[in-house]
């Protein structure tokens, strides 16, 4: 992630970090690159404060970064997950909390304005707005307070506006790697792109990348057992039912020689045979896979929140269960016709 060093109020986007963006997106090892545009939102809420001794009730007003979901500089929303609520639709005069630390309950209705250096600004536009939903708490995203649909929020604010608060260059990005592993490099690479330029941090939260990569290279191996085993059990299975199939139907070539076969033709009839059930076996496996895969998450302790990790099929391995299931029931099927050419049509009738 990389930010402001601070956020002044009224802040507008840099220039010189959009430039940064395509020597990142170039980085090895970077997966996506989204530039955002953080300001602020002035939210008017009643508190309860401790005023010479006596707890009061007072208005209080308070600045929030936030961002826009949908159009440009957005923030991601397949980085958030919600614990509650809904993201806002194109007409909901709603917001998402992006930082479960602030206590303002779902449906509750506040007083915000919006494009202004303060509330009482005459710039901005104040607008009543509710809480639509709060996202799962994440310390690396959470800059962003408050996270409002954009086609919403450029309609109350007219386009001008809009693009002077929301619009233009990006202050804040979010930087997705392809692994677990590559982010210390990424990392590193981005400093030195950002040089000497005082106005911008890198940060990533180091005891989770930790405990990440602990956990991946405890579970790597145990679900590479796991596949490979899963591989030998079903090839011997396929091998073994195809086998015994045909060591117990002799009474089939034997009739089929009967009636002018010879045992070239009987042999493309089993290869046939056996490579269409091998390939409709593997694509039912396959299918029955993806489905078990959707409900067999991870789950992942992270600042107090269970972060869901989903299971994916690896498609290599995936792929070769079709020449598997194809090269395991003709070796079966190879043999059965071996074993039964060496049996003879003679002792296949008379144990017929």
């Amino acid at each position: 992630m990389v930010q402001q060093s601070q956020y002044p109020l009224g802040l507008t986007g840099n220039p010189d970090l959009a430039g940064f963006v395509p020597m990142i997106e170039s980085s090895a090892g970077v997966e996506s690159v989204n530039p955002i545009t953080l300001n602020y939102t002035f939210i008017r809420m009643m508190l309860q404060l401790a005023i010479g001794g006596q707890v009061k009730l007072a208005n209080v007003t308070a600045a929030f970064l936030s961002a826009v979901t949908g159009g440009n500089n957005a923030f991601p929303t397949r980085l958030v997950s919600l614990t509650s609520g809904h993201f806002p639709q194109d007409d909901d005069s709603s917001f998402v909390l992006n930082d479960n630390r602030l206590v303002i309950p779902t449906d509750k209705t506040l007083q915000v304005e919006i494009g202004s250096k303060d509330f009482n600004g005459t710039q901005g536009v104040k607008f009543n707005a509710t809480v639509a939903g709060v996202t799962a708490l994440n310390p690396l995203t959470a800059e962003a307070s408050l996270l409002w649909n954009s086609t919403y929020l450029e309609q109350r604010l007219g386009s001008q506006l809009y693009n002077s608060t929301f619009g233009g260059y990006p202050n804040f990005l979010i930087i997705k790697s392809d692994t677990i592993s590559d982010v210390q490099g990424i990392v590193d690479h981005v400093r030195q792109i950002l040089g000497q330029n005082s106005g911008y941090t890198v940060t990533y939260d180091q005891t989770t990348l930790i405990a990440l990569q602990s956990l991946e290279s405890q579970s790597e191996p145990l679900f590479a057992l796991e596949q490979y085993l899963s591989i030998a059990i079903a090839a011997t299975i396929v091998f073994l039912v195809s086998y015994l199939a045909g060591s117990h139907r002799k009474w089939e070539p034997g009739l089929l020689l009967t009636q002018g076969w010879n045992w070239n033709r009987y042999s493309r009839l089993m290869l046939n045979y056996y490579s269409a059930m091998a390939m409709v076996s593997s694509a039912f496996g396959v299918g029955i896979a993806f489905i078990i895969a959707r409900y067999l998450p991870y789950q992942y302790n992270l600042s107090g929140n269970a972060l869901k990790i989903s299971v994916s099929l690896d498609p290599i391995l995936t792929a070769t269960a079709f020449p598997i299931g194809l090269a395991v029931c003709t070796t079966a099927s190879i043999l059965s016709i071996w074993r039964l050419k060496r049996l003879g049509l003679d002792r296949i009738l008379r144990e017929y």
